[in-house]
Parts: structure tokens; sequence; C-alpha cells
């Protein structure tokens, strides 16, 4: 790669001078990459609150029961789907393909519990949305449609006016959005992964992740549906819900302690992994699930692994854009992107009551 970075010689042997050399390339080869588009433009930065939950006795006693329950399941993908589904909700494990897997005691539990007595609904119901400002629109993400029947259930219950994005119909879905943008006393909306990807939503600011991936290309993907050009405040928030305790927990940290999901835009995220699964023919997803799992928990060592791998990865990403710093000095710089939108006009949602003492952690 060093090569390239020298200027090259003429080619009676005199070294070719540097502003000579990007005058005669500069007619021939523009350079531009992800973050030389629309650089001037004012884009919406994010900001993200983690809501950790601590589960009640009675509650972490069923989760554990429910975990030795699913430590015999050999695939690792599955185990991981399992695990998955016992973070969002009871309802949605027992209604996996695992539930098969549970003993007649626990899936009865799990069953007379019900969601109204899931942690995570609790927290919703009693610490996130009541303090939000009045007409503030929410995007309530859920990967599993039986916590997303549950969450329409019980929300309406409790006096929420809330709408499902559930319908994969194009025609559906738009008029689902439709009316959620225009009717004032629709406050949530329910969205699966399904809602990820081709919706523009950008009329709402606030994103509740109920539950997480553990591909962060999904996150990413629920993010953009309101982190994107046309977006009214300065800062949009996601406020992630997560068990402390759970395997879930921990793949938050090391999404965002060593990947730094929440704070790295898409192209670095996008290359940081692939510069990690380069050699690996499976995605983040699939080897957090066959490497880091063992028994229903995560292997401790190979967590410290992975976050060592991830650190290194992210170190030769750096080195690479480095480089490219050198490349721009041989060859034509593009012309400055023009300011075509105007800044976002709405100050950030204030979340401060998140982080009180003995509430969240960041």
């Amino acid at each position: 790669r060093a090569r390239y970075l020298k200027p090259p010689t003429h080619r009676s042997g005199r070294r070719m001078p540097t502003e000579r050399l990007r005058e005669r390339v500069s007619r021939y080869t523009i350079r531009r990459r992800r973050r030389d588009i629309g650089g001037g433009i004012a884009f919406p930065g994010r900001d993200a609150v983690r809501v950790s939950i601590r589960m009640e006795p009675g509650q972490q006693a069923l989760h554990e029961r429910s975990l030795e329950s699913l430590a015999g399941i050999p695939s690792g993908l599955v185990r991981s789907q399992a695990l998955q589904q016992l973070a969002s909700s009871w309802e949605s494990l027992l209604e996996g393909r695992s539930a098969r897997l549970l003993s007649s005691d626990v899936r009865r539990s799990l069953r007379i519990a019900g969601d109204d007595t899931h942690p995570k609904v609790l927290a919703l119901l009693g610490r996130v949305l009541p303090r939000l400002p009045q007409g503030e629109k929410v995007l309530l993400f859920s990967r599993y449609r039986a916590s997303q029947r549950s969450l329409l259930r019980i929300l309406r219950q409790h006096g929420h006016q809330a709408i499902a994005l559930v319908d994969r119909a194009a025609r559906d879905r738009i008029v689902t959005v439709r009316r959620f943008r225009e009717e004032p006393e629709l406050r949530i909306l329910i969205c699966g992964e399904g809602a990820g990807e081709g919706l523009n939503l950008q009329f709402c600011s606030t994103l509740i992740n109920f539950d997480l991936p553990w591909n962060p290309m999904r996150i990413e993907q629920r993010i953009g549906r309101i982190q994107r050009l046309g977006q009214a405040r300065r800062r949009v928030s996601v406020i992630n819900l997560v068990l402390e305790g759970t395997v879930e927990a921990r793949v938050l940290h090391v999404l965002e302690h060593k990947l730094r999901i929440f704070k790295l835009f898409m192209g670095q995220t996008e290359q940081i992994l692939g510069e990690l699964l380069e050699e690996r023919d499976q995605s983040f997803e699939a080897w957090v699930a066959s490497t880091l799992l063992s028994n229903g928990r995560f292997d401790e060592e190979q967590l410290l692994e992975l976050e060592s791998q991830l650190e290194a990865a992210a170190r030769r990403v750096a080195a690479r854009e480095q480089d490219a710093g050198q490349i721009d000095r041989l060859l034509a710089s593009p012309p400055e992107a023009e300011t075509t939108t105007p800044p976002p006009s709405s100050p950030a949602l204030d979340l401060s009551f998140l982080t009180e003492e003995g509430e969240a952690d960041w």
C-alpha cells in the first residue's frame, strides 16, 4: 500500500512534485466518499439513554427457572433467539419454537404471570411514558409479534393511544403511518423489524428499543427511521430498555462501549464489522451466538476476546482512514457541498429524568 502513497516518478527518473501531480490527476479523477456526500447539510445528532431495569425477586426467580430449562438447547442460534425472547416478554418466549423445551411448570408460571408483570412493561408504563412531554410521538420497537400484541393491548388498557405497524403490505403500512402522523391523539407507534427499512418517520424524534437485536446494523436501521433529513429536533432520542443481569445487558455493553453503536455513523459501524468479520462467513449476530454462549450464559473469557478483536478492528479502520488522508493530498479534493436544507430548529428532548440516580444508567 505504501508505494501508492509516494509521489510517482517521471520517466526521466525525477520525482513529480505533489502540486503538479494533483493538477494532472484532477483532470481525470474525482474522489468522493460517504462522509463527503452532503457534508454541508445539517444532519440531526443522536442521544442514547440506557434505562437499566432490575428484576424483583419473583421476576428474577422466574427468569432463572426459564434459563435452566433453556440450557440444554444444542444450537447456538436457537438458544440465542430464546434468550432474546426471554428478555423481551414472557409471551414471546411461550410462542417461540423453544417453548416446548420449557418444563410444564415453567410454562404454567409464565402464562400466569403474563406480560402485565414483565419488568420491562412495568418500567415503560411507570418510568418512561408518563414523563415524556405531552404530544411527543414515540416509536416503540419490538422484534417479536407476541411482544407487539401484548404491548398494544397493555398500553391501550392503561389509557395510551397506540397503533401497531405489523402488516408488511405496502399499502397498509402507508395508511398506518399516515394515521399516526395526522391524528394528534395517536401517541405511540409499535413497530417490528419490518419497519426498520424503507419508512420515513422523521416527524418523530423519540425511539424506544423495547428489546434490542444483536445485529448492530438492525439497530442502525431502526434509528435511521427518525435520524434523517427533515427531522425538526437537533438531536433524536434513543431510549434502550435493558434487563440487568441478562445476556441482553452484556451484548449492549459490547455494542455501546466497544463498537460505539450509538455514537458512530452507520458507515463507520459497517466498516468495523466488515473488518471484524472479513474472514468469517457469518453475521455478527451469528458469531455472538456460536462463540459466546455457554449453557445459556456468556462465556466471560470469550467476551473479553470479542472486545479485544473489536478494538483491533476499529484501530485498523482508523489506520486506513489516515492512509486515505495521505491519498487525498495527492488526488484532487471534491468541491465542498453547499447547505441545501436548513438546520433542525427545535432543541433536543430533555431526558435527564431517565438518568436520575437510582433510576437509570448511561
